[in-house]
């Protein structure tokens, strides 16, 4: 009986070398890892807008010159000024204070709906793609039944139910992006199942369990990134837009989308208001997405082994 074991568990270690995604990196080939994805331009720029952002979401309570809070009618509607570089709102706040406390809003939502969505997407995905059968068609339905409203009203809907606030927004973005992710995770398990290797371990009486955690998943890593990236990207423009309408991030908590909003009232006294709200959206949202670009190409396990 211990022959046996021994000879299943030879099989299934030669299964794993035959797979390039179960390879740990060398110290020097991680670093090589890094330095090709910062040697390209676009992902160079994309990390560095992302670093500076994370940098300030961070360290905001140090950062921002005011507290964002912080009424002062003696200065309400100021353009800018060596005082307050964007100028002041309609309550006297800093428009630059609440700047960067708000990406420290935006950044939270995006990471835990993004979380979510991540999580319970791989589970279908994994799940439905290497069964099949009817577990695949039931799990793949309900996928669809989700994916027939836009993102934005499912949202709303979610929100009619839950309630305005932060934590019910992180919710609702979530569930927004779980069938895209269960989706990309189906498809990447379909093609990877069928490797020499997943056939190998099979053989050898390895479990699903096994078999998914350590052949499937890690082939499916790649994918996830690119729209992992993408997906942070999309869920703080769609808490900007909650936020806008009055669901997302309630006041005085600052928040892009609400700035947007409130700021839109009074583009002539502060042009900046608005405007600086925008251009934070747009240069958060760029730089995720280049970054997933170059995250694609050096995490690929398929490029790692070339």
């Amino acid at each position: 009986m211990s022959s046996i074991d021994s000879d299943l568990q030879r099989t299934i270690q030669l299964g794993e070398q035959l797979d390039p995604a179960t390879q740990p990196l060398p110290p020097k080939r991680r670093f090589d890892t890094f330095r090709k994805l910062m040697v390209q331009k676009a992902s160079l720029v994309g990390f560095v807008i992302c670093a500076v952002f994370i940098v300030l979401a961070i360290f905001a309570p140090i950062i921002a010159p005011y507290d964002p809070i912080k009424i002062d009618p003696v200065v309400i509607l100021q353009p800018p000024s060596s005082q307050h570089w964007l100028g002041t709102d309609e309550l006297g706040r800093d428009v630059l204070s609440r700047l960067i406390f708000g990406a420290r809003v935006s950044l939270l939502v995006s990471i835990v709906a993004v979380s979510i969505a991540l999580v319970v997407g791989v589970v279908v995905g994994m799940v439905s793609g290497y069964f099949g059968g009817k577990v695949e068609s039931i799990a793949m339905r309900c996928m669809d039944a989700f994916s027939a409203f836009p993102a934005i009203l499912l949202a709303l809907a979610i929100l009619s139910v839950l309630g305005p606030g932060i934590r019910n927004a992180m919710i609702a973005i979530g569930v927004v992006y779980i069938p895209a992710f269960a989706r990309i995770m189906r498809g990447s398990v379909l093609g990877v199942k069928q490797t020499e290797y997943v056939q190998a371990a099979r053989a050898a009486g390895a479990g699903d369990l096994y078999i998914m955690r350590r052949s499937i998943f890690p082939n499916c890593v790649s994918p996830l990134i690119v729209h992992a990236s993408l997906a942070f990207a999309s869920a703080i423009i769609v808490e900007a837009a909650l936020s806008f309408l009055g669901l997302g991030t309630q006041p005085p908590t600052p928040s892009w989308g609400a700035m947007l909003n409130e700021g839109r009232q009074f583009a002539i006294q502060n042009v900046w208001y608005s405007i600086s709200a925008g251009v934070a959206i747009f240069l958060a949202v760029l730089g995720l997405n280049l970054l997933g670009d170059g995250l694609r190409d050096v995490l690929d396990p398929r490029f790692r082994s070339a």
